[in-house]
């Protein structure tokens, strides 16, 4: 049995494990300068970099699927750590152009891992709280977005680009022996309503008939496509938001760093109340998450778009509208995560991840080039407009149109396993 006190040490463990993870795929955006300056390529050619990893994240991502839900899962996660400490250094080590392309794109092995770490939460916090604990863990994402730029541009110059990412490999190296060592596995399906105790005698594992089970759920393949267009944005937002600070904005690092600190806090904010507010809404009617995720979104496109329009002169407008736009993106992962494992089986959970990081993959893998391409044909700032306004719209319509479908699949998937006796838990049930 796993005591609150084990489950908060996992997930500090995981916490820790997606900070550092994230921080080294962001520092492509810190460093993307220098990286430019030392290869001598244009913004086409830096965007394929960045694409490469994605498309071999994508076709990895139903491999790491299967071995979450087949084996344990902390042994998966330590041989996931460890690739990605020996590809960074790769990336580090690379001499010319077409020799970084490939070390960056193989770094991409690992980026798929995190259907396991969202799978194993649901096993040890029942469905009223999984949101603010996946809250919480998702905001090692814009945490490590600030961390990925403060080293970037506070250490590139004094010790080269290179150097930063043999630290970053290193510490993939060390969350290896962690995951190794200290963190053992917990029975599928313990915290579910309708598995809960006999989770250790039915020791739940991939079957094949109930993950092709997953692609006739309709909640799931719309939260599939929200995916596809929520992470294009997300995608070129994170490699080419700082060159458009400094080359179209006009901001020194100072100015860069601050500001990016000030956004991550704000985005912080808005992941934790997603997170929370989410559980809480889903207690009293099952749409409640799905319907504040698409407010959420529908917020930060309007915000957004409107701080790519503010003139260059208007700093003060420019900084309140990114920092809006900020805290309302995070609304999305907190509400659609959890979602997902509200409409999935147990042994099945991390597969379903991995359709949503496909998702997510495939709809990101264009959008380094894409806004590279727009920034020559026109500018930075146009190409970015297009992909945020045109994405997070469509994200916002997607939820939407989830929260419309869940209390159907949640009925459907709890009524395989309920017992006859169950009562008519609106939550348990899907019933409103």
């Amino acid at each position: 049995m796993v005591t609150r006190r084990g489950a908060g040490l996992v997930v500090g463990v995981f916490f820790v494990f997606l900070l550092l993870h994230q921080t080294d795929r962001y520092l492509i955006g810190a460093l993307t300068t220098p990286i430019m300056e030392t290869f001598g390529i244009d913004e086409a050619q830096m965007g394929a970099v960045q694409t490469g990893a994605v498309v071999v994240g994508m076709v990895l991502l139903p491999v790491w699927g299967y071995l979450f839900d087949r084996f344990a899962r902390p042994k998966i996660l330590a041989l996931a750590a460890a690739l990605w400490g020996s590809t960074t250094w790769l990336t580090a080590v690379a001499p010319t152009y077409p020799l970084f392309v490939a070390a960056r794109a193989s770094s991409g092995i690992d980026d798929a891992t995190y259907p396991g770490v969202y799978s194993m939460v649901s096993d040890l916090y029942p469905p009223t709280r999984r949101g603010r604990i996946l809250g919480f863990l998702q905001i090692a994402g814009p945490i490590a977005f600030i961390t990925a730029t403060v080293l970037g541009l506070s250490l590139a110059d004094s010790y080269g680009w290179r150097a930063v990412f043999l630290l970053t490999g290193a510490l993939g190296l060390v969350m290896a022996v962690v995951f190794l060592l200290w963190v053992r596995d917990v029975p599928r399906g313990r915290s579910d309503p309708t598995v809960g105790a006999v989770a250790d005698q039915l020791r739940l594992r991939f079957d094949w008939r109930t993950a092709a089970g997953l692609v006739r759920r309709p909640t799931l393949v719309v939260l599939v496509l929200q995916q596809f267009v929520h992470l294009f944005p997300i995608q070129a937002l994170l490699l080419w938001s700082i060159r458009y600070f400094q080359v179209e904005r006009g901001f020194d690092d100072g100015q860069i760093i601050l500001l990016s600190s000030a956004l991550v806090l704000v985005g912080v904010g808005g992941f934790l109340l997603a997170g929370w507010l989410g559980d809480r809404l889903f207690q009293r009617f099952v749409r409640g998450r799905l319907l504040l995720g698409a407010v959420g979104v529908g917020l930060a496109a309007v915000t957004m778009t409107a701080a790519f329009l503010t003139p260059t002169e208007h700093v003060g407008l420019f900084m309140v509208l990114w920092s809006a736009a900020s805290f309302f993106y995070g609304f999305s992962n907190p509400t659609v995560t959890p979602s997902v494992q509200d409409v999935t089986e147990p042994e099945v959970r991390s597969t379903a991840h991995a359709l949503m990081s496909l998702a997510e993959q495939a709809g990101s893998v264009l959008a380094p080039v894409t806004v590279g391409v727009l920034a020559l044909v026109s500018s930075l700032g146009t190409g970015l407009t297009a992909v945020v306004a045109t994405g997070f719209s469509l994200s916002a319509f997607l939820l939407l149109t989830a929260s419309l479908l869940i209390p159907f699949d949640i009925r459907a998937v709890r009524a395989r396993r309920l017992p006859a006796s169950a009562t008519a838990d609106p939550v348990a049930t899907g019933a409103r």
